[in-house]
């Protein structure tokens, strides 16, 4: 919902019904970034003037909303109330003039603000449709006619692009000018810690509200769900385990990297017993009881990946019938980087004489390890589901990843968020130089924490020469005044409320999979820095 401001605003001190209609559908159906101020006043040494409605948005900038309770006809390029009198003034003149005059204060409050530009438009609450033609001077989406009262976000958006200005976005402190400006008796701080954790909120409760049906699944001996990216598949197999062990099942949650395994862990969120294991598919197997002992080389967690496929997959496999430990449910996350054996010596865990559930989350979009996985048939007695909708992404990064990269659709009131900004950056300087900034603007202007930042790349060398330049840390490591800083492949089934995707050749516009993935694990914010091949794929100007 959009913010109004002041949040007490005494609705009874507008001068009709039609300005209260316009003000609460502003409020009420909004994106969380819009602000909306009603009634606003200038003045100025020539004379006062007022306007219904001030929309400020960090992305779209500023509109001047003027509201109309007529029932609008336009004779001879003149537009007449239901009387049939001219209005004076003429609602186009009359918006216009205080949209000017608001854009020259606008202009003197920051340097950065000179050559601002302003928007405008008209609202007609109670016109279902204009008798006769528009002028010249308007476009039709300038004008918010009665049927945009409902649900006036999308009226809104295409109101600010029929009357966009090219401009910069608009930082905190330019929007904080601005209010104080506008409303100079009101305290108000640009606060976008509060929009991360409406995003979050928010899409939970979406979530929540979709994936918890799902629940009763677990009553199936075999489930594959499959879905994008933020389709809530680790949040279902997370409500699985959780019931599993309160039916005090043996439960046994495993996924491939181990980031991930650490996150389920902690999303778990109940002391863990020895009745429920949850470890990546490696750390799992090696541990298992009866599993002997293996040494391992003293090498980085992701330049172990040769001695993982042949050493330790030849020793689980050759040790496996030592294996004394058994489960009643098993529950394997993004099953698609699993092998057919792998899955196979972990259905063969399930105890003969307990209930024998397995049930996979998979998504082939996400698929980075060539191991063979094939999706199971139902033919073969495997309920099979598929997740449609994004609960992991603000609406503009679920967007992103639909219109360019097949990720799935968000819902109808999925979050805004903070929004998508990318930087041209194409070599390891620039890019370092980008970052850091970004990094900074997070934690000292805005006031979020270092630990809501993932910076993911989609090479192994720079993510190493980033955390060495900027002191950016593994998964392993992170704590509150750190950042995390992974590849795509190690970020696999994380989020952060802000991901910084470093893209930065020709080369990596052609990679979809790593580009999915590293859009898709940002929640509120994604900062992309990258070449102009990477912005032509993604479709930024």
């Amino acid at each position: 919902m959009g913010q109004l401001i002041p949040q007490d605003f005494p609705f009874e001190t507008l001068k009709n019904d039609a300005e209260r209609v316009v003000v609460r559908a502003f409020a009420d159906t909004l994106r969380e970034k819009w602000l909306v101020i009603p009634d606003v006043g200038i003045r100025d040494d020539a004379r006062d003037s007022q306007t219904d409605i001030v929309l400020i948005h960090p992305d779209m900038g500023v509109i001047v909303v003027e509201v109309k309770s007529h029932r609008i006809a336009i004779r001879e390029g003149i537009w007449h109330g239901e009387k049939g009198y001219a209005l004076d003034p003429q609602p186009v003149d009359q918006v216009q003039r205080y949209t000017y005059k608001l854009r020259e204060f606008v202009r003197t409050l920051d340097d950065s603000l000179a050559h601002f530009d302003i928007g405008w438009g008209v609202a007609l609450p109670n016109s279902p449709a204009i008798d006769g033609d528009l002028t010249p001077d308007i476009k039709a989406d300038q004008v918010l006619l009665a049927g945009a009262m409902e649900d006036a976000n999308a009226a809104v958006e295409r109101m600010a692009i029929a009357a966009y200005r090219y401009n910069a976005a608009l930082d905190g402190q330019a929007i904080e000018a601005i209010v104080r400006r506008l409303r100079p008796t009101t305290d108000f701080k640009w606060n976008p810690e509060a929009i991360t954790t409406y995003t979050r909120e928010r899409l939970a409760e979406l979530c929540e509200a979709q994936i918890s049906s799902l629940t009763s699944l677990l009553h199936n001996r075999r489930v594959i769900v499959r879905g994008g990216a933020g389709t809530g598949k680790t949040f279902l197999g997370i409500k699985w385990a959780r019931q599993a062990w309160s039916e005090d099942d043996r439960v046994l949650l495993t996924c491939y990297n181990d980031p991930l395994a650490s996150s389920l862990r902690e999303q778990f969120g109940i002391a863990i017993d020895e009745s429920v294991k949850i470890d990546s598919f490696y750390e799992l197997a090696l541990g298992l009881e009866g599993m002997p002992p293996l040494e391992r080389p003293n090498l980085p967690p992701d330049e172990m990946g040769d001695w993982w496929d042949t050493v330790a997959t030849g020793h689980i496999i050759g040790n496996w019938d030592k294996v004394g430990e058994y489960f009643d449910t098993i529950i394997i996350d993004e099953a698609q980087d699993f092998s057919p054996t792998w899955i196979a010596l972990l259905e063969s865990l399930l105890d003969p004489d307990g209930r024998r559930r397995m049930l996979l989350l998979a998504d082939e979009g996400q698929g980075v390890y060539s191991r063979g996985f094939v999706f199971p048939q139902a033919d073969d007695g495997w309920v099979q589901v598929e997740l449609a909708s994004n609960f992991r992404n603000a609406h503009p990064i679920a967007h992103l990843l639909r219109r360019g990269l097949g990720g799935a659709p968000s819902p109808v009131y999925s979050p805004e968020g903070l929004g998508i900004h990318f930087y041209v950056a194409t070599d390891i300087d620039n890019v370092a130089s980008v970052v850091e900034a970004e990094i900074d603007r997070i934690v000292e202007d805005d006031e979020r924490s270092a630990a809501s930042i993932g910076v993911v790349t989609l090479d192994r060398d720079v993510r190493d020469e980033l955390r060495r330049r900027l002191d950016l840390v593994a998964w392993e490591d992170r704590g509150d005044g750190a950042v995390v800083c992974e590849t795509f492949r190690r970020a696999k089934g994380l989020e952060f409320d802000t991901v910084i995707l470093v893209a930065m050749t020709p080369e990596d516009a052609t990679e979809v999979t790593p580009l999915y993935i590293g859009i898709s694990r940002a929640v509120s914010e994604l900062i992309v820095v990258g070449s102009n091949e990477v912005a032509d794929r993604l479709g930024f100007a």
